[in-house]
């Protein structure tokens, strides 16, 4: 026994409304993008020669314990930014960072903060270095 099928029904889609709103919407995107200001403005710095260095950088150490010192004597931290201002009157003007693998980075930022605060132009990063592994052997 053969049981009657109905005929199937195809639906169509118009395209063109569909086109019309991809177009405004193309239209919509391009005209607002056009007069977007960039919200961070970067000064990035230009390639070319080296500045020379300050002949003898401040260097501040910080262990993993949080001890502090400066040009190798031992400060306490409070007293961290006065003893910036008062080795940066002598006119050296880069601080050197040299911070344990365990040293917290709170520790860190407060380094860096008291630099700025003191008038430091610059604040260097120091790492003892390890050999890269040879890529070929």
């Amino acid at each position: 026994m053969e049981f009657p099928r109905r005929p199937r029904r195809r639906s169509n889609i118009e395209l063109t409304p569909l086109i019309d709103v991809v177009f405004q919407l193309l239209v919509f995107f391009l005209l607002t993008s056009s007069f977007l200001q960039p919200s961070l403005r970067l000064d990035l710095p230009r390639g070319g020669t080296m500045d020379e260095a300050d002949p003898t950088p401040i260097l501040l150490e910080i262990d993993g314990d949080g001890r502090v010192s400066l040009d190798g004597e031992i400060i306490q931290r409070a007293d961290l930014r006065q003893e910036l201002e008062r080795a940066l009157t002598d006119g050296r003007t880069a601080v050197r960072l040299s911070g344990d693998s365990d040293m917290t980075y709170g520790l860190f930022v407060e380094a860096l903060d008291a630099a700025r605060a003191a008038g430091a132009a610059h604040f260097d990063l120091v790492h003892s270095g390890t050999p890269a592994p040879s890529a070929a052997k």
